[in-house]
């Protein structure tokens, strides 16, 4: 039978290590003229649900842009019984009369895993018990003593700093009394605000005389006038051609290079895992981050073909199809590199 001073011991070593937030992601709507709602699906967005509902992440590969485009995608999802399973309780609930029955989406829902044994079991190496009633002879070994060395249980040790190797630290004191010795004489000079005020009121006398007697070169203020209008031509000219997409189009593209960010993200941190990922309660093991990567690589192998589709729904809208292109430009550029890397990394078979 297991004590409770090794259920201490192991609560102990797992507060250690940072775990995830428990917080779920539950997009908020907004109200629209005409009763109708909306959401706005930033970056941080996607990569919430990607990374909380890894299920939509292969719906998305699964079905954009052959079945659904960018836009469609995210419609239909958040009308979906599974956008409304991973919403918290009581909203979804109340909202369950609105949802719509989705051929395409209800078939990633999942039951609820919510028997006696999990659906998944974890298969990463669980660390021993220790036993806090033992004695200290009973630690043979020193590492599984380290898993409850507390830090927060030392007490604090102080710094003596590090020795600041200065020249003429002499002079540089000095000029710092000077300085300080200042500053205390400042307060001590009074500002007479009547005779500020008077000064300040002879100035402005007769300006209008003053200002009429004003020459400027006309050579200056013809080449700051037209400096100025090219400001606002220029300016205009960008405003202008900003609208030559239409608002569906440019829609598409922002949402396929979201959603390529997020999956690029999701592999280089699988290849690269940060500081906070390996501190984290259940760090991944090699063989989990791997299958990540090949996973997240096979998604982003299908981007080009989700960037030629926008294309042509640029075409057959009468947009310049290499307008598409250059602005798809840096995400494909970046989604080459990532596969051209897993080439160089992935196991051979």
């Amino acid at each position: 039978m297991v004590s409770k001073h090794l259920l201490l011991a192991q609560a102990a070593a797992d507060s250690q290590r940072k775990g995830r937030p428990g917080q779920l992601v539950d997009p908020r709507p907004q109200a629209i003229e005409g009763g109708d709602v909306k959401i706005v699906v930033t970056p941080q967005l996607v990569h919430d649900i990607f990374e909380e509902y890894p299920v939509v992440a292969k719906a998305y590969d699964e079905n954009v842009p052959n079945k659904l485009s960018e836009g469609e995608f995210w419609k239909r999802y958040f009308q979906s019984k599974l956008f409304h399973s991973h919403r918290a309780s009581i909203r979804s609930t109340a909202a369950q009369h609105v949802v719509k029955d989705d051929i395409i989406f209800d078939k990633y829902l999942e039951k609820p895993d919510d028997e006696l044994e999990p659906r998944r079991q974890r298969d990463e190496d669980i660390d021993m018990f220790i036993d806090l009633g033992a004695t200290h002879e009973d630690h043979d070994e020193n590492a599984y003593y380290m898993q409850i060395d507390l830090d927060d249980l030392h007490d604090p040790q102080s710094s003596e700093g590090i020795l600041l190797q200065m020249q003429d630290r002499q002079r540089y004191f000095e000029g710092r009394v000077g300085a300080v010795g200042a500053a205390e004489e400042a307060p001590r000079l009074a500002v007479d605000m009547r005779a500020a005020l008077r000064e300040a009121k002879f100035d402005l006398q007769d300006w209008s005389n003053s200002l009429s007697q004003l020459k400027l070169d006309r050579k200056a203020v013809d080449t700051a006038l037209m400096s100025m209008t090219q400001n606002v031509a220029a300016r205009l000219d960008i405003k202008g051609r900003k609208r030559d997409i239409p608002e569906d189009i440019f829609r598409q593209m922002r949402t396929c290079q979201t959603a390529a960010n997020e999956f690029l993200r999701q592999f280089w941190s699988s290849i690269y895992p940060s500081t906070a990922e390996l501190q984290s309660l259940a760090p991944a093991t090699p063989a989990q981050k791997a299958a990540k990567a090949a996973r997240m690589a096979t998604y982003l192998s299908k981007t080009p073909e989700k960037v030629m589709a926008i294309v042509v729904a640029a075409q057959k809208a009468g947009v310049d199809h290499r307008k598409v292109e250059i602005g798809m430009k840096p995400i494909m550029d970046a989604v080459d590199k990532a596969l051209a890397f897993w080439q160089t990394r992935k196991p051979k078979s």
